[in-house]
């Protein structure tokens, strides 16, 4: 991912305003986006679990407290990476954009190589 980034760096420019597909239902995006997190089931089955555990003694009116603010806490993180995001469209200038870009790819590369060693180092 990472090499694929670099390489599409000299040709990468800032997605213009109002490029986004709009979806016809705000909700179902949200479930879709959140289910396609690779540790969404693990967070239920582990944290999600506990959390739970903790509300079971106040019955279902303890469950739907817990459920409600967990899906408020999902909109207002989701809602705060959305204004961020759309704010920096239009700050972020093409070169300041590739610079991001590029580093991100280079910490990315490092991370791979760095899980790479230590698997190797604890294999051996």
């Amino acid at each position: 991912m990472a090499v694929l980034m670099l390489k599409t760096l000299p040709s990468l420019d800032p997605p213009a305003q109002g490029t986004a597909k709009k979806s016809n239902s705000l909700v179902w995006t949200v479930i879709l986006v959140s289910i396609s997190n690779p540790y969404w089931l693990l967070w239920w089955a582990t944290v999600g679990l506990g959390c739970l555990g903790r509300a079971r003694p106040f019955g279902l009116r303890g469950v739907a407290v817990f459920f409600a603010g967990h899906i408020l806490a999902d909109f207002v993180w989701y809602g705060m990476v959305s204004a961020a995001v759309y704010r920096g469209k239009r700050i972020l200038k093409k070169e300041t954009y590739r610079i991001l870009t590029g580093s991100c790819a280079v910490f990315l590369a490092l991370f791979g190589v760095y899980f790479l060693a230590s698997a190797i180092i604890k294999i051996l």
